[in-house]
């Protein structure tokens, strides 16, 4: 939710694109405002374009005089145009409302220099604009060489364009930059020099999930030892992102944490977390040659990519020669005010409180199998995050209590499982079909279309 501030002053579309953050008090005042005087120079050459009547007239005696200055003329303009449309639909879709643009134009250049379909727009518009003057440029000093004038004044064109162009864009890049908003968010293999940085993660996302028994971080610390050990003697894998960091600073908190590891236990004989991973140090759990995979956990903070960690992971699990299946817990953060809505609708004036655990789950159950249609008219279960992973190729088993310490879930979870793809294909096939998919993890939006 964006916050609102009240008694904002009005911002200066060109002064807020200006002041660059990352520009230091003691630049010149140049340095200082590229991206102001980039922007206002661009709009200041497209309205002379625009009004510069002989231009037009050179246009189109250059059209008569060669085919092919005629084409590259159209062929830019429609580039200039088609660019300037995909940057306005970007831009106007990050602006949102347009009644909140004062509040939101601080935040708007880095966000769109982080948006591919304005970074697209952006490289469209300025060949198309280089396109058009250039060919006009060469179109006079060919065709028409006693216009030279216009030949010079294209080629200027052409010049200020591109510097234009690069003060805007490096401008843009600034302001995100200075936000945090391109930082390269890395995906890679945990090792025990991260284990301060993920007992910090840990206690962080998880800290509400351990209810009364919050370790401290020199306690999570060592039971992240352990888990690292434990898989690194084979059968496991454990992931962290962080962002890229440059020579010389520290590194960057790790914003994302995932572990899975091997086992020949079943989702049916899972009860608990605790039981499962031996309180999360995994000691005796992990079995090398166990034909299931189970994911003990997975959380990332804003700003990190839980998809891009999936899919890396779900690469590791398809190489090796796991031939069972991959297993989780999931809340269900729809239960409680489905529950209650259920309850007052009896009429017999239960509250949620006075059902005991045996009724509890009974209706736990019942809330697994519930469903709804969505807009094709198709049943899907009822919990947002059930259908999720439904959706994905997961089945649901049972629903058990104590899972989570999550009050929307009433404490409730439900434990879900899927195939391992490819298992009756050759070892080289997996291997090559995991490797590729780890190499696909490293693309954001591809990973948020694929899981």
């Amino acid at each position: 939710m964006t916050e609102r501030h009240e008694g904002m002053p009005p911002i200066n579309m060109f002064a807020a694109l200006g002041s660059q953050e990352t520009a230091e008090k003691g630049d010149p005042w140049i340095v200082r405002h590229k991206l102001g005087l980039g922007a206002a120079a661009a709009t200041g050459i497209t309205a002379w374009s625009v009004a510069a009547q002989p231009f037009a007239e050179t246009i189109q005696q250059l059209e008569s005089a060669g085919v092919w200055a005629g084409v590259g003329v159209v062929a830019g303009e429609t580039g200039f145009i088609g660019g300037a449309a995909c940057m306005l639909a970007a831009a106007g879709q990050r602006i949102g409302n347009p009644l909140r643009l004062r509040e939101r134009l601080q935040d708007l250049p880095g966000r769109l220099a982080n948006d591919p379909r304005f970074k697209a727009g952006f490289f469209v518009n300025a060949v198309g604009s280089v396109l058009t003057s250039g060919t006009i440029a060469a179109g006079v000093a060919i065709e028409m060489p006693s216009a030279w004038p216009m030949a010079a004044l294209a080629a200027a064109d052409v010049a200020a364009t591109v510097g234009t162009r690069r003060a805007v864009w490096g401008g843009l890049r600034d302001k995100a930059t200075a936000k945090g908003e391109t930082r390269k968010l890395i995906t890679r293999a945990a090792t025990l020099d991260d284990v301060d940085r993920i007992a910090d993660h840990d206690l962080r996302m998880f800290g509400g999930a351990y209810g009364e028994n919050l370790p401290t971080k020199e306690e999570s610390a060592t039971m992240m030892r352990q888990r690292l050990g434990n898989i690194a003697m084979g059968g496991g894998w454990a992931l962290v992102q962080e962002f890229a960091t440059k020579e010389g600073e520290e590194p960057s908190p790790i914003v994302g944490f995932m572990t899975a590891f091997r086992t020949n236990k079943s989702p049916e004989e899972f009860t608990t977390w605790e039981e499962s991973t031996n309180d999360g140090t995994l000691n005796g759990c992990v079995d090398p040659k166990g034909e299931n995979v189970y994911i003990c956990n997975l959380g990332g903070d804003p700003g990190s990519c839980r998809e891009q960690m999936e899919g890396r992971m779900f690469g590791n699990i398809i190489a090796s020669d796991a031939k069972g299946v991959i297993y989780f817990e999931s809340r269900i953060p729809g239960f409680q005010p489905w529950l209650r809505r259920r309850l007052e609708k009896s009429g017999d004036g239960v509250n949620i409180s006075d059902l005991s655990e045996e009724q509890l789950t009974a209706y736990a159950q019942d809330y697994r199998d519930a469903t709804r249609h969505d807009k094709k008219g198709r049943p899907v279960p009822y919990d947002p995050l059930l259908k999720m992973y439904v959706k994905a190729g997961a089945r649901l088993g049972n629903a058990l209590p104590n899972l989570f310490q999550d009050e929307q879930s009433l404490n409730y979870g439900v434990v879900c499982d899927m195939d391992i793809i490819a298992v009756n294909k050759p070892r080289f096939v997996r291997k090559a079909i995991g490797n590729a998919l780890r190499f696909a993890s490293r693309s954001k939006r591809l990973m948020k279309k694929v899981f």
